[in-house]
């Protein structure tokens, strides 16, 4: 939520890979829309779509809106691949970011050294947090590119004052409810039946990457359909378990074997020229560059009519038909269906009302932490506004120290100042976060308009994606949203030790740091 925080104030007064084999740079954006655009699935993966085309809009501006892992390596390397794949084969130069205001690139450092060596200092930079994704881009790149801010700086200040308050209460807030989180826990094996605790050990394996998200999936559909829970009312699960069913019964082996097969037969029946095309989609498959449904797609139309795929190839042939058919699931939508029937099938599984009571203080207590770190989710906040009241420690205090002494635990030694006195402040800090959604929305529209480009990144936190695609819909824009591949978790310390340290500005270091390598 307040990336770039320190250095983007300093730097914006300062006025200033991924390698694709044959694809075609397109120059005329306006002729493009959202189907038309295909993204390095090793780097990116796209959690929602939405073309904003009709009737009276035919052809609407593209927003691509990339969700920032503040001071994850790995997400912002991938960041960096994804922003060079738009620019070299679409054409986008505007890339509008969170956390500074006005122009904020840093391509005027490009002079300083060689490529070698700015990639060195960078990638250095990079890994300890002191620059974004775009920025690395900006630096390594020789791109014409354009980083602007989107924020407004009062609002911006007024936000990161909010931080520092928090910062100094966070740490003393965490260890309170760390407590309370172990001693419910504790309970959870007293008060809960077997179906109710072997949910929560799924979850909680889910959650800590133990369990994958196929198997958990197929878990709670397996405990849905126990108890007669309609799984039609959870289209997104029931989708997704169906596909991973299929997936498992598919004979993958035996349809690559015959795919090798396939192709040598297909191009010896080809002219030169759609050979060579033959060997660059397959190539580009391969490197991720295109789908695997336009990759077989194509496969198929290139056989039809003289080659019978169902008959001669019929692994394949399946394979083709599963590929082919409509079996993308939203991942937004899956999460959110996820978290529904959890609360379902633990509602199905009570038995009384101190279990109920237990459940909901629990998720409280988890959701607190998640506030104190930052890490609320736009689902947590919206439950937390909904039942604001409930959130309280010391409305918890009666129930912890009647179930503790009843089954002999230790009752948690908890500072109710220490949380309920500083929600206030959480709350204001994620107030904030709503109020610079509603500037970032005018200060781009305003930057589209004024710079005539058609299509244009966007990079925020997560925490605003819901808010920004609300606004983007609304005022007709199709857009994209994008999430870095991440293979491992975040450090939230260094994200934390970056926002603390004073002497953030790049400048001050970079030309005596290229000097040095």
């Amino acid at each position: 939520m307040l990336s770039r925080i320190g250095y983007r104030k300093k730097i914006k007064i300062v006025f200033f890979s991924f390698l694709l084999l044959t694809v075609p740079l397109l120059n005329s954006q306006a002729a493009l829309h959202v189907k038309d655009y295909k993204f390095p699935s090793q780097n990116i993966l796209i959690k929602e779509t939405f073309d904003a085309t009709t009737p009276t809009n035919n052809d609407p501006k593209i927003i691509f809106c990339i969700q920032d892992a503040h001071c994850n390596y790995e997400a912002q390397k991938n960041t960096a691949e994804v922003l060079d794949y738009l620019v070299r084969n679409y054409g986008l130069r505007l890339i509008m970011v969170e956390g500074g205001y006005g122009y904020v690139g840093l391509s005027s450092l490009r002079g300083y050294a060689p490529l070698k060596t700015r990639q060195e200092v960078a990638e250095r930079y990079l890994r300890e947090g002191r620059i974004s994704g775009e920025e690395y881009f900006d630096i390594v790149s020789d791109s014409d590119i354009e980083l602007y801010g989107i924020d407004e700086e009062g609002l911006y200040d007024a936000h990161l004052d909010a931080f520092w308050k928090i910062d100094a209460v966070r740490g003393e807030g965490i260890k309170h409810l760390d407590r309370v989180i172990s001693s419910l826990n504790k309970l959870k094996l007293f008060l809960y039946g077997d179906e109710l605790r072997q949910l929560e050990q799924k979850k909680e394996a889910y959650e800590s990457k133990g369990v994958q998200l196929a198997d958990y999936c197929v878990y709670l559909s397996s405990c849905a359909s126990k108890v007669s829970v309609a799984l039609n009312n959870y289209p997104a699960i029931e989708k997704f378990t169906r596909t991973v069913e299929i997936e498992k019964n598919m004979d993958l082996k035996s349809a690559e074997a015959e795919r090798v097969v396939f192709i040598k037969t297909l191009a010896s029946g080809l002219e030169s020229g759609e050979v060579k095309k033959l060997v660059s989609k397959t190539q580009s498959f391969k490197d991720g560059e295109i789908t695997a449904k336009d990759y077989y797609s194509y496969l198929k139309s290139l056989a039809q009519p003289a080659i019978d795929i169902k008959t001669d190839y019929p692994a394949m042939a399946k394979y083709i038909d599963y590929i082919c058919g409509d079996n993308s699931v939203s991942p937004v939508k899956l999460i959110q269906e996820i978290s529904a029937l959890e609360e379902e099938l633990k509602n199905r599984a009570f038995t009384n009302d101190s279990q109920r009571r237990l459940s909901e203080i629990s998720r409280m207590a988890v959701m607190l932490k998640h506030f104190f770190d930052l890490e609320l989710t736009p689902e947590e906040y919206s439950y937390f506004k909904t039942n604001r009241d409930k959130f309280s420690v010391a409305s918890w205090k009666s129930y912890l120290q009647e179930n503790c002494a009843k089954y002999n635990i230790p009752e948690p030694a908890v500072s109710v100042e220490s949380v309920d006195g500083n929600i206030g402040i959480l709350e204001e800090f994620y107030k904030l976060g709503a109020a610079r959604e509603k500037v970032f929305v005018k200060n781009l529209q305003r930057k589209m308009d004024e710079s005539r480009e058609e299509a244009a990144v966007l990079i925020t936190g997560g925490f605003h994606t819901p808010g920004m695609v609300r606004a983007l819909r609304a005022r007709g824009y199709s857009y994209v949203v994008l999430a870095p591949v991440i293979t491992s978790g975040s450090d939230s310390s260094l994200y934390f030790s970056v926002l603390r340290e004073q002497k953030t500005d790049v400048y001050d270091d970079y030309e005596e740091d290229v000097a040095d390598e």
